[in-house]
């Protein structure tokens, strides 16, 4: 067994306990990300800045009660920083247009 097995088996992964990031997660694949996260119990930023993605695609997300949208680039240090603060896991989707 290798230290990493070890780790995997000594470490629980209470997914409920996570809170993460979905950078670009008003585009199509983001929402559907966020979407599960939420259903599993994880509390989700979504960092987007609406070039490409919809709010209307996180509506079922955002019923959930679990998921808050921050409108911002990627390209801003502050805003960045702001939704890391607090995140565990960071699913970075974004891309530049």
């Amino acid at each position: 067994m290798s230290p990493d097995d070890e780790r995997s088996e000594q470490v629980p992964f209470p997914m409920s306990d996570y809170v993460c990031v979905v950078t670009g997660g008003a585009g199509f694949i983001g929402s559907h990300l966020v979407y599960a996260l939420a259903k599993k119990g994880w509390t989700v930023s979504v960092l987007d800045d609406f070039s490409t993605g919809r709010k209307s695609n996180l509506a079922a997300a955002l019923r959930t009660g679990l998921v808050r949208i921050v409108r911002g680039r990627v390209q801003d240090p502050k805003i960045v920083t702001k939704v890391l603060r607090d995140a565990q896991v960071v699913f970075h989707l974004a891309a530049l247009t």
